[in-house]
């Protein structure tokens, strides 16, 4: 009694889980993301630069111009 043991896959974009029919998915089924096994790097490259510009000025409230200057450092840096 030998049994397929393989591992879940779960899309790191929208949370379905699956199991895959080969090794590795190329896509997910439910969102059909290609990068469904990426973190969502946006979010957490954007929160980062705005922790660490807090944390060098010592202030606890972001302003709507530090969120909009930091998302577009963001979105360049992704994009090089």
């Amino acid at each position: 009694m030998n049994k397929d043991l393989r591992k879940l896959n779960t899309c790191k974009k929208c949370g379905y889980v699956w199991f895959p029919r080969k090794e590795r998915s190329f896509r997910c089924p439910k969102c059909d993301s290609s990068e469904w096994d990426k973190e969502k790097d946006f979010e957490n490259r954007l929160l980062s630069k705005l922790v660490n510009q807090k944390k060098e000025k010592k202030e606890k409230k972001f302003t709507q111009e530090e969120v909009e200057e930091a998302i577009k450092d963001v979105i360049k840096k992704m994009s090089e």
